[in-house]
């Protein structure tokens, strides 16, 4: 079965051919890099990965481990469309004649080029996100004036504030929708991603096929004696979608009753001005969060880590005393997942798919993403909680749900029901 993949961006093996420099370590690679490698090894399969890039002025066709990669051009921004694409998607489907095209995500319009020049027939789509659904819920309750009274020299001049950004992303999700109506397959995880493709397109074959998550958090365990008590670790807090402004209006309520809470937050440190150059690269959510952290005496309290692989990821996580994840929306987050395969206690804001996650209290506590009290109160509990804390079953459902063999057996059955049409 001859397979086409439609990626976003360059895998690794593929970037390393372009550039001639070193491939990113598989253990900081995400899920698709590892079903990448179990397909290019199964004999029944003949994979072909298909990506735009400004590393290449014209086509150009290369075979790295077993994988047949077709580099093409790029020609837009990545939320842009081009009709540009629409030749180099013939060429490529007039050289490979493809059993199955599959897209990998419906966030960017650069699938949707395949299915305007070619059709769609064999193609599946898988969702991750959904711009046509996450742009309402993207300023997570930033105003107008949150917006544009904490906008950065940054933002001004490169257009790209919070409120540019939403716009944008509406416009992905036009593209989003005409996919979804077009095409009569989709991949999707959760019960959120799936209600939103049908309401798209009724006729639609929905196929479930979960994501593994990356390879170090398959090993490991979280242990209440070993972690740094009364400390929050968050995996995200660069843009107003993770909801991070939320966190800090509940902190002073946690403080009251955990004086000593410590907040670490992974990437870098996205509020920082310690420099002229600092002034000039911040953006405006960046502003945004420090002036609220000023204002509320928060700075002792928080430290960012700066950037992160997985190996590192996976440290802080086990080092936690709780997970946070305080997002206005998500489909699947993996950081929430990763955080329950290793048992660490968790709390999330029940939005989008993540109630497939956290379908009761043994797998996590849940509060409504605005309630910032609500969260403050959840924090409490699973800190105070969390040294009888009993995670078998949530431990238990992580590996189901991201068991690496089950989600490559989803996957190739869903790939003979697309080559049949079924």
């Amino acid at each position: 079965m001859k397979v086409l993949w439609i990626t976003n961006a360059l895998l690794p093996d593929a970037l390393a051919h372009l550039t001639k420099e070193k491939a990113e370590s598989n253990s900081t690679g995400s899920w698709i890099v590892a079903l990448s490698e179990a397909l290019r090894n199964n004999q029944n399969i003949e994979l072909f990965i298909a990506s735009a890039t400004p590393l290449v002025e014209k086509l150009s066709v290369f075979n790295v481990n077993n994988i047949t990669y077709y580099a093409i051009p790029k020609v837009c921004h990545v939320m842009q469309y081009s009709k540009k694409y629409e030749n180099y998607m013939t060429q490529i489907k007039e050289q490979v004649r493809p059993d199955v095209v599959h897209i990998h995500g419906t966030e960017r319009p650069f699938g949707l080029s395949y299915v305007r020049a070619c059709g769609n027939q064999h193609v599946v789509a898988s969702i991750q996100g959904m711009p046509s659904v996450i742009a309402d819920y993207y300023l997570a309750g930033l105003s107008k004036y949150d917006c544009l009274s904490n906008m950065s020299f940054h933002d001004l001049v490169m257009r790209n504030n919070p409120i540019s950004v939403k716009r944008k992303m509406q416009k992905c999700g036009q593209y989003e929708v005409e996919l979804i109506s077009e095409i009569n397959h989709v991949m999707g995880r959760t019960t959120w991603d799936k209600a939103h493709c049908y309401s798209i397109n009724t006729k639609i074959n929905y196929h479930h096929c979960d994501e593994t998550l990356r390879l170090p958090f398959y090993d490991g365990q979280w242990h209440y004696d070993k972690c740094d008590k009364n400390t929050i670790f968050v995996s995200q807090a660069s843009y107003p979608l993770k909801g991070f402004h939320i966190l800090l209006k509940a902190l002073p309520i946690v403080i009251k009753q955990i004086p000593d809470l410590k907040v670490v937050v992974a990437g870098h440190n996205v509020t920082k001005i310690e420099s002229i150059k600092d002034y000039f690269k911040i953006h405006s959510y960046g502003f945004f969060l420090k002036n609220e952290i000023k204002k509320r005496q928060l700075g002792k309290y928080i430290y960012f880590t700066g950037s992160l692989n997985a190996d590192q990821m996976k440290e802080q996580m086990l080092q936690a005393n709780v997970f946070v994840s305080c997002s206005s929306i998500e489909n699947s987050p993996n950081s929430l997942g990763e955080a329950q395969i290793l048992g660490l206690p968790c709390v999330a804001s029940n939005v989008g798919g993540v109630m497939d996650f956290i379908p009761s209290e043994k797998c996590g506590l849940m509060y409504r993403f605005e309630d910032y009290a609500m969260l403050a109160y959840q924090i409490v509990r699973a800190i105070q909680n969390s040294k009888t804390f009993d995670n078998t079953e949530m431990v238990y459902s992580a590996k189901k749900r991201h068991d690496y063999n089950t989600i490559l057996h989803q996957l190739l059955i869903t790939y003979e029901k697309v080559s049949k049409n079924e």
